[in-house]
């Protein structure tokens, strides 16, 4: 029960050790404290302030956690025997979910906190690594990276078709996916092709995809690719496994920016590609 606004302004809060407060008693033992007579039944000189702010008998039950105590709930009146043992037991159930509810409250704090720690941290390492090589995912600084580092600068802004030469696991994909967060097209898709792992007879669906009933089980449209990639940027991995008759097709890719998806009728018109979609080569040395 809350006191009338008069009473709140004569209640004087003087300071008391904890341990000597029947408030610290609960929180201590956690175990739930009634007064039904204040008058009578007070032993804690805090308790002779609530009577002398009005109040006359009260119940506190602790705010209990995994064991461990984290506050009180205290309900006071002004009218003597106003609360029983079944209502502090009632208001200890209570208590329980609001002290659940202050644990969640506490932790989702402490881990909005840690987040923001955690984001802030990570622009400062990014700006740094921008600060320092200009790039996200590359971190070096040997003459030779370096040096491939100035033709990325010089190639992103252009749309031109690039073809990247590299023993397995020199950071072929890397120097690929540098290009394109460089480029104008960085917003649009990235998107990559293992041409090494397309089996020859799916190789030119999964590039320039194919149209319904082009083939037994092509039940239904299948976008390409190319067609995916429209827009952006389309680089193809081991672009030396591709069959040679593909490989054929993907040079009118490169010279008239169209294709034709498999299975389309001669009088169909072909796809174009939006101007200047790029086309990044991947071909590994050994």
């Amino acid at each position: 029960m809350q006191a009338p606004a008069p009473l709140l302004q004569r209640l004087s809060v003087p300071e008391f050790d904890i341990k000597q407060s029947h408030v610290g008693w609960v929180f201590e033992n956690q175990r739930a404290l009634v007064r039904r007579n204040l008058a009578s039944e007070r032993q804690y000189a805090t308790e002779d302030a609530l009577i002398a702010s009005g109040f006359r008998s009260f119940v506190v039950v602790p705010l209990v956690v995994r064991g461990k105590s984290i506050g009180t709930l205290n309900v006071a009146s002004q009218t003597p025997n106003q609360y029983s043992e079944a209502q502090a037991e009632f208001l200890q159930e209570v208590a329980n979910q609001v002290a659940v509810a202050v644990e969640n409250m506490k932790a989702y704090e402490e881990i909005a906190s840690l987040k923001a720690r955690l984001e802030a941290e990570n622009v400062y390492l990014q700006e740094e690594i921008r600060t320092e090589h200009n790039f996200t995912e590359i971190v070096g600084n040997s003459p030779a990276l370096l040096s491939a580092l100035r033709k990325v600068e010089q190639i992103s802004p252009t749309d031109s078709t690039v073809l990247i030469l590299g023993e397995t696991g020199t950071g072929k994909e890397l120097i690929a996916r540098a290009i394109h967060d460089r480029s104008a097209r960085k917003g649009r898709p990235l998107v990559k092709v293992n041409c090494s792992a397309i089996s020859a007879g799916l190789v030119e669906s999964e590039l320039f995809g194919h149209v319904k009933g082009a083939f037994t089980g092509a039940f239904e449209r299948r976008v390409g690719r190319f067609e995916l990639a429209d827009g952006g940027t389309i680089f193809l991995d081991e672009i030396a496994e591709l069959p040679l008759e593909t490989q054929v097709k993907l040079l009118r890719v490169l010279q008239e920016q169209e294709f034709e998806a498999v299975g389309s009728a001669p009088c169909v018109k072909s796809i174009l590609l939006q101007p200047f979609t790029p086309l990044i080569l991947l071909r590994t040395v050994w």
